[in-house]
């Protein structure tokens, strides 16, 4: 190993017929973190658009006739509550079922929900939903 004319350490690679600098290699590994911290950005969205949609359809099908004018002014509270402890559970299944009978849900509309449940880390959806509901009650509400 020697320094070049930059100040730079470089050896040798294939025999002495190619030039490696360390500062190219560490160019390198600085753009695969980069690529993989977006891409685990791009699947943690991804999951985060996932609860969203479930939580978007269960709060679609509330009976809002039923919802009287003083409950009416809580009703992000209540909502959030009763994820938080119907998330306490071991499958999002039983997590969508709990919901929408604490809600007074009857039915869901939307059968993308089956897709959204197949093939998913379903640990990770209900640790999300238990520690960041406020998150994800705002992400509701923004839409």
């Amino acid at each position: 190993m020697f320094r070049d004319g930059e100040g730079m350490k470089t050896r040798f690679c294939n025999g002495g017929t190619h030039l490696y600098s360390l500062s190219c290699c560490m160019q390198q590994t600085e753009k695969m973190l980069r690529l993989r911290r977006k891409m685990a950005n791009e699947k943690e969205d991804k999951v985060y658009d996932d609860i969203v949609s479930i939580l978007i359809n269960v709060w679609d099908n509330i009976d809002w006739d039923k919802v009287d004018s003083r409950r009416r002014k809580r009703i992000y509270d209540e909502f959030c509550s009763k994820i938080k402890s119907s998330a306490l559970t071991g499958n999002m299944r039983t997590f969508i079922e709990s919901l929408c009978v604490k809600m007074g849900v009857r039915s869901l509309s939307d059968t993308k929900i089956l897709n959204l449940l197949k093939n998913k880390d379903e640990y990770n959806m209900l640790h999300l939903l238990r520690d960041e509901t406020q998150y994800l009650i705002l992400l509701l509400r923004c839409l």
